[in-house]
């Protein structure tokens, strides 16, 4: 742990004349502060400490006349109970002699900086006044690197990045399948000619969206909640629909967000029903990415084939069934297992798994 401490001192020497009015005033006492070098540099007003001695010691030092009188060292301030002073008085320092007390933090304070004012004065009120500064750094980031992509402009780029602390290293290459993606998800299917994601204009204006060409889809780092799809009985127009996985429907890639955002906005406005997959993959917002949606067949049969470079990645889809977004008839829906990639349709009212999915 790498700990800075830094020392403003507010005046080195401080003068104080006898109060006794039947004589002439005495000279200086000629106080001193001498606070230790490390040796990590010497700024105006202050003293900075690379490694902090354990504990911080301060010497005073009488360059003056006549004996200081008794000493006591206080410290205020905010933090003042995060360190300890080691004596708290010291007794009458004579000229050309020193004392010294030490500051000591408390053990274990965790990652953050403390500050205290100390303040030094003798028995007659004469002051000096100095603010101490302990910052606990984090330890040194043991670092573990990921392919990730940093430029999303196609074909987007990938780096070498720390995902403890988001340092890069080496040279960047085209992305893969399996990297991070832009939202912290995972590279999970690449289409170098682009694909049109449809748009959708049917609901709030929050949702609404032009079509646009995409190459890359991403799927999110985790599952939302297990979920119904809803709306059982009903067949919801706009929806993608299809009722075995021969036609072409089950295949189309770039359907997905607008059967997703048709879907919420039918749940949203004709029932009462909340929580179901597509609402969960509307509301989601993840490093400040809120454009995800639950896959169609055809993308969620991507995500499987591509499973083994996803789980690597840290995806952990695991071997359950997952939702799509295309519908079958009013009752049933689409979900693909992720053992055997069978894929068929279900009652609406299941709960399998629900992974969203973005495309860029």
């Amino acid at each position: 742990m790498k700990i800075k401490l830094f020392v403003y001192f507010l005046l080195v020497v401080f003068v104080a004349a006898c109060s006794n009015p039947f004589f002439p005033p005495l000279k200086p006492k000629g106080i001193t502060l001498s606070i230790p070098d490390t040796g990590s540099g010497v700024d105006i007003g202050s003293i900075i400490v690379g490694e902090t001695p354990d504990p911080f010691e301060v010497t005073i030092t009488n360059n003056g006349k006549n004996p200081t009188g008794d000493i006591t060292i206080t410290l205020s301030g905010d933090d003042a109970d995060k360190f300890t002073i080691v004596p708290d008085t010291l007794d009458s320092i004579d000229p050309g002699d020193s004392d010294s007390f030490k500051i000591i933090p408390d053990d274990g304070l965790p990652e953050g900086e403390y500050k205290a004012t100390v303040t030094i004065e003798c028995e007659d009120g004469t002051k000096i006044e100095f603010e101490i500064i302990f910052v606990v750094n984090p330890p040194p980031c043991t670092h573990t690197y990921r392919w990730k992509v940093t430029s999303t402009t196609y074909p987007a780029s990938s780096t070498e990045t720390c995902i403890l602390c988001n340092e890069t290293r080496g040279s960047s290459r085209a992305t893969q399948i399996g990297d991070i993606g832009p939202a912290g998800g995972f590279i999970f299917h690449i289409i170098p000619g682009g694909f049109t994601v449809q748009g959708y204009s049917g609901g709030p204006t929050h949702l609404n969206f032009a079509s646009y060409t995409a190459y890359y889809l991403e799927v999110a780092p985790a599952n939302e909640s297990n979920a119904q799809w809803g709306a059982y009985g009903t067949l919801i127009s706009g929806v993608t629909t299809f009722t075995s996985t021969g036609a072409e429907e089950a295949s189309i890639i770039g359907n997905g967000r607008k059967d997703t955002y048709t879907i919420a906005t039918y749940l949203n406005n004709n029932t009462s029903e909340t929580n179901r997959a597509a609402q969960l993959c509307v509301n989601k917002s993840l490093n400040s990415f809120s454009d995800w949606f639950l896959p169609s067949l055809g993308e969620l049969n991507q995500l499987y084939l591509n499973r083994v470079a996803v789980n690597e990645a840290g995806g952990s889809l695991g071997t359950n069934w997952f939702w799509s977004s295309s519908q079958s008839v009013s009752s049933n829906a689409w979900l693909q297992n992720f053992t055997s990639g069978s894929r068929g349709n279900v009652d609406k009212i299941n709960t399998p798994n629900v992974r969203a999915v973005r495309a860029f």
